[in-house]
């Protein structure tokens, strides 16, 4: 019922469906074993939970009102033996997060850092464990910098990180790499620490390749990333880029039907545009020109004029009357 709608939710906690579940989580943390049927029990009172906590009309103050056990729920997501039920009281912290920054904040103070960086860790890298620890965590790091930071804080998570996305081209779980994706996306957004953090677990060129891999949805998220970095710092990082060839793949993202995707790809040729010498004719080679003509000149309406003009810009700007005069005189 639960997972059904939100006045479902609220009429279940209402009737106080909480507590006993919070006894039956709560039986979990002391109990070093356990065979298959309360092991059930364990992860099935989880799910439930879960479904109460979903996002919706319910705060988090009235759930802790009603016996949401917050710390029981850490506790068995960075310890409990059964990788099920830790999945399960993660994907409770990973709802919670995500419902408002106020409820982060409480989470935060509470330890969910913490435990979700041990879980993540505990999960290596593989799946039920690693998708809702990586996804809570992500939430963190989207919220605020400072939220980002105290979770950087935790060696574990940019190893954990680094696994997973090292490992992409053999892993059969795209999901999971696409979440990973998000977060070291989020990460490239941040201050210069938090960046550096990315190029020490030498994520850049883990990033670059998966611009290139041909499954939008991870090509999509790389993008954000490399923008990111190009936009902050682009005299530090768009050589490097260049190096790694990611020019092509975000001159083709110029052409793909996502206006968010557009906006990045034009971030990134802009970077490349205005820091790179010779700039322009890289962007070329890549049949940038024709992509941002094609962009300039198609048919646009709504948010989709602000690509256009941005395209318009870029091309007055870089390869206006002037263009290749410089190459022309030194070849005669």
């Amino acid at each position: 019922m639960a997972a059904e709608r939100d006045d479902l939710r609220c009429a279940v906690a209402a009737a106080g469906a909480l507590r006993p579940l919070a006894l039956i989580l709560g039986s979990g943390t002391h109990l070093s074993g356990g065979g298959a049927s309360s092991l059930s029990v364990l992860s099935t009172a989880a799910w439930a939970v879960a479904n109460l906590c979903r996002p919706g009309s319910l705060p988090l103050a009235s759930l802790l009102d009603h016996g949401l056990p917050v710390p029981v729920l850490l506790e068995l997501a960075a310890c409990h033996h059964d990788p099920t039920v830790s999945a399960e009281c993660a994907w409770v912290l990973c709802f919670l997060t995500a419902r408002d920054d106020q409820a982060a904040a409480q989470l935060m103070h509470l330890g969910v850092a913490a435990a979700l960086a041990t879980a993540l860790e505990r999960s290596q890298a593989e799946t039920p464990l690693a998708t809702p620890s990586l996804r809570t965590l992500g939430n963190l790091v989207s919220i605020s910098a400072e939220y980002a930071t105290a979770v950087l804080a935790f060696p574990a998570f940019m190893a954990a990180l680094a696994r997973i996305l090292s490992s992409w081209e053999v892993s059969s779980d795209r999901g999971l790499t696409k979440e990973a994706t998000w977060v070291v996306s989020n990460l490239c957004a941040g201050p210069p620490e938090h960046r550096q953090a990315v190029v020490t677990a030498g994520l850049v060129p883990v990033l670059a390749k998966l611009l290139h891999c041909g499954h939008f949805d991870m090509q999509r998220e790389a993008l954000f990333g490399l923008a990111n970095l190009a936009a902050a710092d682009p005299a530090l990082f768009v050589p490097g880029l260049v190096e790694l060839e990611v020019v092509p793949p975000a001159v083709e993202m110029l052409r793909a039907h996502d206006f968010a995707v557009v906006m990045a790809a034009l971030c990134l040729v802009e970077a490349v545009l205005s820091h790179l010498e010779r700039g322009a004719q890289v962007v070329e080679a890549a049949q940038g020109l024709e992509a941002l003509d094609d962009l300039n000149y198609g048919e646009a309406s709504g948010a989709a004029e602000e690509a256009k003009a941005w395209a318009a810009r870029l091309v007055d700007t870089y390869y206006g009357e002037d263009y290749g005069s410089e190459e022309d005189a030194l070849s005669a």
